[in-house]
């Protein structure tokens, strides 16, 4: 169980990047972008250390298990006040490169 939620936090995290480079490349907007990327962090935390750990627990998935293989919801409320300063910087770095200030 705790590969498996490892394996789907990965994912999700990947997906928000992938989506909210999207945003500021389509865009062209850096704001938009880190919104998406804030967002969707903030989603993710809340849907790995409440939801789905409660969900397991309330139908019948051992709690030592769910406790191992999940987040605690201690740190629910640092993401939602500081995560926001990771998205914008990822979301300036890819507006940066897609500006061409930033040379690969």
């Amino acid at each position: 169980m705790p590969t498996i939620s490892l394996i789907a936090q990965v994912l999700f995290l990947v997906a928000a990047l992938v989506i909210s480079a999207r945003a500021t490349l389509r865009t062209g907007s850096i704001l938009r972008g880190g919104l998406y990327l804030y967002g969707l962090t903030v989603f993710g935390v809340v849907l790995f250390s409440i939801i789905l750990p409660g969900l397991l627990a309330s139908h019948g998935v051992d709690r030592h298990e769910v406790v191992e293989a999940f987040p605690e919801a201690i740190g629910v409320l640092p993401v939602i006040f500081l995560s926001w300063i990771p998205s914008f910087a990822f979301a300036g770095l890819v507006g940066a490169l897609r500006a061409g200030s930033i040379k690969v």
